[in-house]
């Protein structure tokens, strides 16, 4: 008796997993590792081979779990099928918020109050759809690769078969950090050789309402960007006293925020352009003070750019930036004695070099352990940001100063599409879905949501490593880690469910492709990869 083949039942487990509100760092994130390994435990191939699936720790008692069905002792191709189990928060729900990890009922409740729906999310409604956080991102890929994980366990594939779902990757992605030493372990203890990692994330629509089928060669790069302003504070009653470290960083925020010049282009893929994820002064309480200090966080996405590149054109964007607060101030300013000559521009640095320089590595290593020191349970890019902004005091008679810097996470961008492997593979995968379900597939290079698949094949020059670490002010232990990381030799591949509106509060999975033909497509390529 099968746990996981049908339709019927794979909804159900879907149900099931989406019902661990396993959102990033709770503690249904720690318990629902240990439901999956115990019910990898009933089926008999693991209860004759009960170490061929394991729970591994992390630091901070989340765990990851690994499950591998291997063919025969001699057999070494082994495709490996990443998952991730965490997902991001449901404050977005509202009126719904209690409902969210009920695929059932917040479906029915949808179902009921439709007048309260977009009109996008109505008309969806016409077809097989079940709604719920984590329900598309990205319980529904695992929930498939439960399935193949069975199909392996009865013999179904010639080579081996190698789950590997982590936590974490919503954030910083420490789960998958933590997981590629053990991969390479596992590739020397059971003689594995990796033919190929696909990943199961859901297929994310290019436009509203976008229909395609997409299949990933690779998944796009990622890097938070950083800006500091350090103004010169004044009165408010004498506002041109000084500069306000807040107008500095909204003029920052007008260059490069939605800036296309930032979009990178390959082929008919386009990066989005900067977002910004975090902005605000860093006064501690009120006062008719002007802020002293302000920062902001930008979201990048990267395919083909270099770290190098990047700072460039960040740091281009301050010096406009720079340019047109001054030229501001003079203009109000006109014939007055002016506050400033220039606004001066630096990377993190460079002015951590001048910092050094000023007042001594030991002194500045001992500001920085008694930030961290004071304030152990403040986000890692608070701590960036403190840290930063400690630097940028060192050197307060270079103010007013724009300071450019990196914050983590850092994913690099990884493309597989020109492997011969995975070429073939896709023109196969191409071929069946077309003449089985009459569904064209079209490959995207970067798979544009952010994945794990950047810790795979990574291809990051030492150069790039060095000029990151020195523009990011905190690197906390997955940085650290992911600086150090060996590298695992094989190509990727995206391939998953369909669905609509992944982190909104109408996240949902089309049932009847999700689980009758996408089962079907992700088991003809893995036998296409091993056999």
């Amino acid at each position: 008796m099968t746990k996981w083949q049908t339709k019927e039942q794979m909804v159900d487990l879907l149900h099931t997993l989406v019902q661990y509100n396993s959102v990033t760092g709770s503690y249904e994130e720690v318990v629902l590792p240990e439901y999956l390994f115990y019910q990898l435990l009933e089926i008999p191939y693991f209860q004759q081979n009960p170490n061929h699936v394991q729970l591994h720790p992390l630091a901070d008692g989340r765990q990851f779990l690994t499950a591998l069905v291997k063919n025969e002792p001699t057999v070494a191709d082994t495709v490996i099928l990443l998952s991730h189990f965490d997902v991001v928060g449901i404050e977005d729900y509202g009126e719904w918020k209690n409902l969210a990890f009920d695929t059932v009922e917040l479906t029915k409740q949808f179902y009921q109050h439709i007048d309260k729906l977009p009109d996008h999310v109505k008309e969806d409604l016409k077809d097989e759809w079940l709604f719920g956080r984590g329900s598309l991102d990205m319980k529904a890929g695992l929930t498939v690769q439960l399935s193949m994980i069975e199909k392996a366990c009865n013999g179904e594939f010639n080579g081996n078969v190698l789950l590997v779902t982590v936590p974490d990757e919503e954030m910083y992605s420490a789960g998958m950090v933590a997981a590629v030493p053990v991969l390479l372990d596992l590739a020397e203890r059971w003689s594995l050789q990796y033919k190929m990692c696909i990943n199961s994330e859901p297929m994310f629509a290019r436009y509203p309402q976008d229909d395609t089928h997409y299949i990933y060669t690779g998944s796009i790069g990622k890097i938070l960007a950083g800006f500091l302003s350090y103004g010169t504070e004044t009165h408010v009653g004498e506002p041109f006293g000084g500069i306000s470290a807040n107008y500095m960083i909204s003029e920052v925020n007008r260059h490069i925020e939605l800036n296309t010049e930032f979009c990178e282009t390959i082929a008919k893929e386009v990066t989005p352009p900067p977002v910004n994820l975090y902005l605000k002064d860093l006064k501690t309480d009120y006062s008719v003070q002007t802020p002293h200090a302000a920062a902001a966080l930008y979201n990048i996405m990267m395919m083909e750019k270099n770290l190098p590149t990047l700072i460039n054109d960040l740091k281009k964007v301050a010096i406009e930036a720079s340019s047109n607060i001054s030229n501001f101030y003079k203009e109000k300013l006109q014939e007055r004695a002016n506050i400033f000559s220039s606004i001066k521009v630096f990377t993190f640095s460079e002015l951590y070099d001048l910092a050094v320089a000023e007042h001594g590595e030991q002194e500045v290593l001992r500001g920085q352990h008694l930030i961290k020191a004071n304030h152990e349970n403040i986000s890692d890019n608070e701590m960036t940001i403190k840290f930063a902004e400690y630097i940028a005091s060192l050197c307060h008679e270079y103010a007013p100063m724009l300071v450019v810097f990196l914050a983590a996470p850092y994913y690099p961008a990884v493309c597989s599409s020109n492997d011969s492997l995975v070429k073939g593979t896709l023109n196969e995968i191409k071929t069946y879905a077309r003449d089985t379900y009459n569904i064209h597939f079209v490959e995207n290079k970067y798979f544009n949501g952010l994945s794990d698949l950047s810790f795979i094949n990574i291809n990051v020059s030492n150069d790039e490593w060095r000029m990151l670490s020195k523009n990011m002010p905190y690197n906390n232990n997955v940085t650290e880690k992911v600086f150090k990381l060996p590298t695992i030799k094989t190509p990727v591949m995206n391939v998953g469910p369909f669905g609509r509106d992944p982190h909104k509060w109408t996240e949902r999975i089309h049932c009847g492709y999700s689980f009758e033909t996408y089962p079907d497509i992700l088991h003809y390529t893995i036998k296409k990869v091993i056999g």
